[in-house]
C-alpha cells in the first residue's frame, strides 16, 4: 500500500529497529556494521542476507537480499520505538521525486494521501536532510548517500583559496564552499530537475553565504551547460559580479579522490579511473568509462571504453534494454526483439542507424549486462539494474569466472561491444546467470588492472557511481593485490556525483591554478 501511495514500485525501503539487540536477531552483523549502526551519525546501514524468515525481504527490497537498517536517530524516534518494540518500515516524508517536507502544515496538506496519521514534535527544522546511507565491504565503508549526521561538515582537505563556491553536478547534487580556512561540503540535495529540490539547493547556498558573511569570488560549474547547477552558478556569478570556471565532470571525480587522500603534491604518477552513468566529455560526447593520468599538476585522458550509440537521450538511462540494443551486434538482435513492441523496435532501429551521439558509459554497460541476463529491462529508480546485477554476482559461490575480454585485446580503448557480445554468447551456451554476472564484473576489474600495468602506475584512484558496487571492489581488491597495486576510493564522500563539488574545488586549486 505504501508503494502505491508513494509511487515507488520497487525502490528499497529502510527498516527502523528499536535496538541493536533486536537487529542481531534478524541479521548477522559484523563489528564494522555494528560500529556504523551505533555511531553518532546513525546512518542507514545496508545489511545482507536476513537470517530471520519473518523479514519480508522481497516486499521491502525486491530482487535484493539486503536491507537498509537504522536505529533511532532522535529523541522522538527513541520514544516511538520504545512503545512499538519491533522493527518498522521507515521512509522520508516526501512526494515522489521531491525533497523531504519539514513543515507540519505543509506535510499534512501534501502527504494526506500518503500517511494516515501524523506524529509531530515542536522543534523547528532549519536544514531538512535525508538519512545518510552506508555499506560496509570488510572494514571499508562505502558512503552511498552523505546527508544527516555526515553533512554539512568541515573536510580534512588540502588548503584551498578562500572565497570559492563549487556548484557540483545535477543528479545527487551538492555544493562545496570555502568561506575561510576550511572547506565545507553540503548535504545531498538530490535531482535538480525537481523545482523544489532546486529551490532548496539555491536557498541553502544563500544561507551559507549569509552564515559565513563571505561572498564568493569564484564560482565553479560543471561543463554541461544544461545542468541546473551550471545555470544557477552563472546566474549567481552575474548577480555577484564574480568569475566563473567550467570543470569537466569526470576530471572533478578523479580530483575528489586526489583531494581526499592529499595526493595533489605527490611526484608519483597516478591512474584515475572514473566509471559512472553520464557526464559531458570535452569532445561533447557522453563520457562514463574514463582513465586519466595525473602527475606534476597535469591531468590527461589516456584511455576509455569504446564509444557506442547513445539512444533516445535520457530514456536510455531508464531502459537497460536500450543499452543492450546499442551494444549488441546486429546478428544477435533477433534474440532480444521480444523485449520491444513492434513500434519500439522499428523506431529504435531507425534511431540507431542515424545516431551520431556516442557514449563510453560503464553505468550503461551494467544496464546492458542486466538486460542481457533478463534481470532488468526497465529501471524504476536510478541504478536498479546495476543493483540487481550485483546481487546476482554476489550469489555466485564458485571461483570459475569467465573473461569476456579474452580474444578481444586492449589497445587504445576497452572494447565495450566485445564484452557484451561475449557475455551474450555465453548466455546462449546456457552458462548460469550468477556466474555470468560475476564474470562480467570480474572482466571490468581486469580491464582496470590491464590499463594500470600498461601505464606503469602503482596507485589507482577510483571514483564515480559504479564504485558503489561492493562486488566490483571485492574483485579489484584481489586483482590489485596480485598486481601489487594500491587502490584508493573516496572516503568521507560518496563515489557518486555527491563528490563532484569537492572535486571541482580540488581541480581548480591544484590543476587550473597550478
Amino acid at each position: 500500500e505504501l508503494r502505491k501511495r508513494k509511487l515507488r514500485p520497487t525502490k528499497p525501503f529502510a527498516v527502523l529497529y528499536p535496538s541493536l539487540k533486536r537487529v542481531k536477531v534478524d541479521f548477522q552483523v559484523s563489528k564494522e556494521e555494528e560500529d556504523a549502526l551505533c555511531g553518532k551519525e546513525a546512518p542507514i546501514v545496508i545489511l545482507g542476507h536476513p537470517k530471520s524468515p519473518l523479514i519480508a525481504t522481497h516486499a521491502i527490497a525486491p530482487h535484493l537480499e539486503q536491507i537498509g537498517v537504522m536505529l533511532p536517530s532522535s529523541a522522538l524516534l527513541e520514544l516511538l520505538m520504545a512503545v512499538l518494540g519491533r522493527p518498522i518500515v521507515a521512509t522520508s516524508g516526501n512526494l515522489h521525486g521531491s525533497p523531504i517536507i519539514a513543515e507540519q502544515k505543509r506535510a499534512q496538506r501534501q502527504l494526506q494521501k500518503v500517511a494516515d496519521y501524523f506524529l509531530h514534535h515542536d522543534l523547528a527544522i532549519q536544514f531538512p536532510q535525508d538519512d545518510s546511507v552506508v555499506k560496509l565491504v570488510g572494514s571499508q565503508s562505502i558512503v552511498l548517500r552523505r546527508s544527516r549526521g555526515m553533512a554539512p561538515n568541515c573536510l580534512n582537505a588540502p588548503l584551498v583559496t578562500q572565497g570559492v563556491l563549487a556548484m557540483g553536478a545535477h543528479l545527487k547534487s551538492t555544493f562545496a564552499y570555502v568561506p575561510n580556512a576550511h572547506t565545507y561540503v553540503s548535504p545531498y540535495f538530490g535531482n535538480l530537475d525537481s523545482y523544489a529540490s532546486l529551490r532548496r539547493y539555491e536557498n541553502a547556498i544563500e544561507q551559507y553565504v549569509q552564515l559565513f558573511n563571505c561572498k564568493p569570488q569564484t564560482i565553479l560549474v560543471d561543463a554541461h551547460p544544461n545542468y541546473e547547477s551550471h545555470v544557477l552558478g552563472r546566474t549567481l556569478a552575474e548577480k555577484w559580479k564574480v568569475k566563473v570556471a567550467e570543470i569537466q565532470h569526470h576530471k572533478a571525480h578523479f580530483a575528489s579522490v586526489l583531494g581526499e587522500h592529499h595526493l595533489h603534491d605527490t611526484p608519483e604518477k597516478i591512474l584515475g579511473v572514473v566509471w559512472d552513468g553520464t557526464g559531458m566529455g570535452t569532445d561533447r560526447t557522453v563520457w562514463g568509462g574514463e582513465f586519466f593520468v595525473y602527475q606534476h599538476g597535469q591531468m590527461s585522458r589516456v584511455s576509455h571504453f569504446t564509444p557506442y550509440n547513445w539512444l533516445a537521450n535520457d530514456t536510455m538511462a531508464k531502459e537497460p534494454k536500450l543499452s543492450l540494443l546499442s551494444l549488441l551486434a546486429r546478428e544477435h538482435h533477433e534474440g532480444i526483439r521480444a523485449k520491444f513492441n513492434a513500434s519500439q523496435w522499428r523506431i529504435y532501429q531507425i534511431i540507431g542507424a542515424n545516431n551520431t551521439l556516442k557514449t563510453s558509459s560503464v553505468g550503461r554497460l551494467f544496464d546492458a549486462a542486466a538486460s542481457a541476463l533478463d534481470l532488468c529491462d526497465t529501471n524504476t529508480f536510478e541504478g536498479e539494474a546495476a543493483m540487481i546485477l550485483e546481487q546476482a554476482a554476489t550469489s555466485y559461490q564458485g571461483d570459475d569466472l569467465l573473461d569476456f575480454l579474452e580474444g578481444e585485446g586492449i589497445s587504445a580503448t576497452i572494447p565495450s561491444h566485445g564484452i557484451i557480445n561475449n557475455l551474450f554468447k555465453a548466455i546462449k551456451k546456457g552458462v548460469a546467470k550468477d556466474r555470468l554476472a560475476a564474470s562480467f564484473i570480474h572482466t571490468l576489474a581486469k580491464s582496470m588492472v590491464a590499463i594500470a600495468q600498461r601505464e606503469g602506475v602503482k596507485i589507482v584512484a577510483c571514483s564515480g557511481g559504479v564504485f558503489q558496487n561492493a562486488y566490483l571492489r571485492k574483485q579489484l581488491g584481489g586483482l590489485a593485490q596480485e598486481a601489487q597495486l594500491t587502490i584508493l576510493y573516496n572516503k568521507e564522500l560518496s563515489p557518486n556525483d555527491e563528490n563532484i563539488s569537492f572535486g571541482q574545488l580540488m581541480y581548480h586549486e591544484y590543476i587550473i591554478n597550478n
